[in-house]
């Protein structure tokens, strides 16, 4: 971006001959301005916005990106609203919510971004405007009325918030809305996510065997495999997983929890009973073939990998990390008492050979290039940032376990910073590709 710095006003003398008169935009509010600089059309740089400006469009005073630039209009930032459920009328994000979103909204100003979060209550159809909540100088979190930005990034954390009609509603209208574009508008499925893989011969071997949940299933899969997992198709962070391992004409079960507590018995259906009536697992269930994972000073461990589109609108990878399970368990996540470590020095001590650490790169890169446009593709809605949980085999073959729509954030920061560029690079990106089919079709 060129730090060509234009200062903005107010245009109140559309006959001026020494200053150059436009249309500012930022979201959805416009503004009559003026500068004395003047820019050549198509060129991006900085716009210093007075606070006359500001208080026309809605947001604060400061430089922004001009994102795109023509003979009679300018555009500002992009403008991103984050949806979040921790967004209360009247209120601001909870601790929880705090870290990740500040520093979310401040790398994005400092890149001429403007960034806010909001909650399905401030959204005014009256005023076309949306009441939410940013930062300001000191980093303390400010209310505001925003423009209605031209990026949504869907941040609501629980399924159940998500699947309610009003905020149903608000999704399909953004949706809707041709001069807006949100990304990662769902959760997704374990169930739904096998599917459109097995259908896939590109990306179908990645995926361990599954089926729904049911009897006759869970007989076929133990017949095949002497340990299976039973998963919530809507669960996540590792809640609810169920191990259970066939041995000499005995069940053992256990749950993903600390300690880790079997269960022995002598029959299928002793065991069938066990999991439908004591546990209440139902058809909501899957079954998934127990992959063999490769141990890391004697404790099993998975790869977090995050997944990103970058400036040009393709899916890279933006970094990775190990968990490691606790002692005796058999998953890892951190709720469960897993632990971080960083993803060379496990790579490096389980597989000293530089080729087959090499090897498990490149599977990394197949799985950024094919199977998250896969999903995006076959299940119908836009994805921009997806993490999987991956498993690596002692054979150096990695499996995925499970793709989340809605990722965590990481605490490793290089990979936070870079998740942040992606973020600032892909919304930039596709306020532009938005704002050009816009031009097109308007000069039809």
């Amino acid at each position: 971006m060129q730090k060509h710095i234009a200062e903005l006003e107010v245009d109140r003398s559309a006959d001026s001959k020494t200053t150059q008169g436009l249309t500012a935009y930022a979201g959805n509010q416009s503004c009559p301005v003026k500068f004395s600089r003047p820019m050549l059309p198509g060129k991006s740089g900085l716009a210093k916005v007075s606070r006359r400006v500001a208080a026309c469009l809605k947001i604060p005073a400061g430089s922004y990106r001009i994102y795109h630039f023509d003979r009679h209009s300018l555009y500002l930032g992009p403008v991103v609203g984050i949806f979040s459920s921790a967004i209360k009328p009247g209120g601001c994000p909870g601790r929880s919510e705090t870290k990740i979103n500040k520093e979310m909204i401040r790398f994005a100003r400092k890149r001429g971004i403007f960034i806010y979060m909001f909650g399905a209550s401030g959204v005014d159809k009256r005023t076309g405007l949306i009441e939410g909540v940013t930062t300001d100088a000191d980093d303390k979190w400010v209310r505001g009325f925003f423009p209605r930005p031209d990026i949504v990034y869907n941040r609501i954390r629980r399924r159940s918030v998500e699947n309610k009609p009003d905020i149903n509603a608000l999704l399909n209208q953004f949706e809707a809305d041709p001069n807006l574009f949100m990304f990662n508008s769902r959760f997704l499925n374990k169930w739904e996510v096998y599917q459109a893989a097995k259908g896939a011969a590109v990306v179908a071997g990645l995926f361990p065997h599954t089926m729904l949940f049911n009897r006759r299933n869970l007989e076929a899969m133990l017949n095949s495999y002497n340990q299976v997992l039973l998963k919530p198709i809507d669960g996540s962070l590792g809640k609810g997983i169920i191990k259970i391992t066939a041995q000499s004409n005995r069940y053992y079960l256990a749950k993903s929890s600390h300690p880790t507590k079997w269960h022995k018995y002598d029959s299928l259906d002793q065991l069938y009973t066990a999991i439908t009536e004591k546990m209440q697992v139902s058809d909501n269930f899957l079954l998934q073939r127990v992959v063999e994972l490769c141990r890391y000073k004697g404790r099993i461990f998975d790869i977090r990998a995050q997944f990103q589109k970058d400036a040009t609108g393709s899916w890279v990878i933006t970094g990775a990390a190990m968990r490691v399970a606790s002692k005796g368990q058999f998953v890892t996540h951190i709720p469960n008492g897993g632990r971080a470590e960083d993803f060379n020095t496990v790579i490096r001590h389980v597989f000293p050979n530089p080729a087959v650490r090499a090897g498990i790169i490149n599977q990394l890169e197949y799985i950024s290039s094919h199977v998250p446009a896969l999903l995006e593709e076959r299940l119908g809605f836009t994805l921009a940032i997806v993490s999987m949980d991956i498993a690596i085999d002692p054979d150096g073959k990695v499996w995925i376990l499970e793709v989340n729509s809605k990722p965590s954030h990481f605490d490793e920061p290089d990979i936070r910073r870079r998740h942040l560029q992606l973020l600032t690079d892909f919304c930039t990106y596709k306020a532009l590709e938005q704002k050009m089919k816009l031009t097109e079709r308007s000069s039809l």
